[in-house]
């Protein structure tokens, strides 16, 4: 067995062999006189299907809820579960469950927050990730014949009592105490006396009336304008509208979920305490005397008129004169009125083709779901055969269902309307592999933050039987269906006839990179912390085939859980791997539309 191995962790590297030795990785945090936390020394392709994992000292690596201490994938995109050796040891080795081929590139990476020191108790370092390429065929572990089944154990003794349930919200404030009285006003102050008014000076004398000038010429007239120009022709009126799409009828919603117990009262508050009185406005002091008002000037004197001219005698008719010259171009007139509105134009006929169609029409409220934080799932997808069209440009549709309220849950949950909370979602599109249901090459990945709308708020009046849940003015529902779209117009990309479709976002404990109980909205401290919508995201499951194109291998589908009981096979084909689930999911067949254009 030859290993081709480069490391991701940049410095402090050293080969030796077929082996890489970490050195100088103590923890940034470690101080003169502290204990040093473990640190990864070396990683190595031992004989057979073993890998070999070497620390500084003797440590213990531990599988929680949370995840595993070692996590394999090869190729570097696909999981694959690995058995470990007994724990604790300075040296582990690993197995993994899947025989990687021959140049397959791999990554492993040792999880810190599930190593610690035996001495200390310290944890790793940091995450240790190395890449490395498998450049001879990997030899799996043998499998002997099963022995016969043993007789059945008795019964074990029945679990302790679950703990009690969560502290019930606090109760309200009690109202505020009465205001005091207010103490009395203080007296007004006295007016001040007004001052004497000022005399009013006389008026002049008026001056005689002006005489009249006489009449000018009346001027001649100039010729008529030209007549305005013809208004242009109106704008052409805007496109028609399509026609709305028709609706399908609703589909049939999943088993409801167990309800969650009770959670106790919280105690009443203590009444609020009195105000204290209010304390006496003092007095308010004396408005102060008004000046006296100035006198009025005199008017000035008005000037005398001109005596009115003796009118003159009436001269004789003069002979007509010659016409005068022509007068100016008159103005352009103004613009004509606009023209009328052209006919409406014709609808822009659709360029894309849907050559798959898995999503009910009209969009339901809400339909069947699965939740990746419920079933301890990273990935889900299925196989399907496209329609007749284009087999480029394509734009994939999935139909999400969002159960997330923004504040609280069940009776209690309440949404803003409108109110959204963001999630990064990656869309795959794999070939399928020879054998007609493995998972074959990535032919492409997006990932896109997508804006998802919480549910609304629970509605006790319009839903009696389920106070729970929101009402859409005709059916109440726990969920809403949200579509959420990937545009790969822009990518060099040929869909074969068969592909495999799938989508994968993280939760709060599971997913590729889960987002762990750090984030902003798993702090409950705050008043107003909004919920963490994407632990309560699933993947919207339609139960009726396909409009268009087709299901492949009705009742299956592709999915990567972390727990064996999620799938068809209760876990014998491998977990925490995305891989082909045969059975169980009828009549169940995740929600999805694929359109293509040439």
């Amino acid at each position: 067995m030859k290993w081709g191995i480069k490391s991701l962790l940049g410095g402090g590297l050293a080969f030796a062999g077929f082996c890489v030795v970490v050195a100088g990785a103590a923890s940034s945090t470690a101080r003169l006189g502290a204990a040093s936390p473990p640190t990864v020394v070396s990683v190595s392709g031992g004989t057979g299907a073993k890998i070999s994992v070497t620390f500084s000292e003797k440590v213990t690596a531990t599988a929680t809820r949370a995840g595993n201490p070692f996590k394999l994938k090869c190729p570097v995109s696909h999981t694959v579960s690995v058995t470990v050796s007994s724990s604790p040891a300075k040296k582990y080795s690993l197995t993994p469950i899947v025989a990687p081929a021959a140049a397959t590139k791999c990554q492993l990476t040792a999880v810190a927050s599930h190593i610690h020191s035996v001495a200390t108790g310290l944890a790793l370092a940091h995450n240790t990730t190395v890449i490395f390429t498998i450049s001879a065929p990997f030899t799996p572990p043998g499998t002997g014949t099963a022995g016969p089944s043993g007789p059945t154990g008795p019964t074990g003794k029945t679990g302790a009592a679950g703990a009690a349930g969560a502290a019930g919200p606090a109760g309200l404030t009690g109202p505020i105490g009465p205001s005091g009285p207010s103490g009395p006003a203080g007296p007004a102050g006295s007016a001040g006396p007004a001052g004497p008014a000022g005399s009013t000076g006389p008026s002049g004398p008026q001056g005689p009336v002006g005489s009249t000038g006489s009449t000018g010429p009346i001027g001649p007239q100039g010729p008529v304008g030209a007549t305005g120009a013809t208004g242009a022709s109106g704008p052409q009126g805007p496109t028609g509208a399509s026609g709305p799409t028709g609706n399908d009828g609703p589909t049939g919603a999943r088993g409801a979920t167990g309800a969650t117990g009770a959670s106790g009262p919280s105690g009443a508050d203590g009444p609020t305490g009195a105000r204290g009185a209010t304390g006496a406005n003092g007095a308010t002091g004396a408005n102060g005397a008004t000046g006296a008002t100035g006198a009025t000037g005199a008017n000035g004197a008005t000037g005398a008129s001109g005596s009115t001219g003796a009118t003159g005698s009436t001269g004789a008719t003069g002979s007509t004169g010659p016409s005068g010259p022509s007068g100016p171009t008159g103005t352009s007139g103004a613009a004509g009125p606009s023209g009328p509105t052209g006919p409406a134009g014709s609808p822009v006929p659709e360029t894309h083709v849907t050559v798959y169609d898995g999503i009910p029409t009209p969009q339901p409220s809400n339909q069947p779901s699965e939740g990746f934080q419920a079933t301890q799932t990273a990935e889900l997808g299925a196989q399907v055969q496209l329609g007749a069209g284009p087999r480029t440009n394509p734009v994939v549709t999935v139909l999400m269902s969002s159960w997330g309220c923004q504040h609280g849950g069940g009776a209690t949950c309440v949404t803003t309307p409108g109110a959204k909370f963001g999630e990064p979602i990656t869309l795959n599109i794999y070939s399928v592999g020879g054998d007609g249901t493995s998972v074959g090459q990535l032919l492409a990945s997006q990932t896109k933050e997508f804006e998802i709308p919480y549910r609304p708020s629970a509605d006790p009046t319009n839903c009696p039987g389920n106070p729970t849940q929101w009402f859409d003015g005709t059916s109440c529902f726990n969920g809403m269906s949200t579509p959420i779209a990937f545009d790969l117009t822009s990518a060099t990309l040929t869909l074969p006839d068969n592909i495999i479709v799938s989508v994968a976002y993280d939760t709060e404990t599971w997913g590729y990179e889960a987002h762990g109980a750090n984030a902003p909205c798993e702090d409950t401290s705050g008043a107003n912390q909004d919920n963490c919508g994407y632990d309560s995201l699933n993947v919207g499951l339609n139960t009726s085939a396909p409009a268009t194109g087709t299901y492949v291998n009705p009742g299956s589908a592709y999915q990567n859980s972390q727990t064996g009981s999620n799938y068809g096979d209760g876990g014998t084909g491998g977990v925490d791997i995305f891989r082909y689930d045969s059975t169980g999911w009828s009549p169940y067949e995740p929600s999805i539309r694929i359109t293509t254009s040439d």
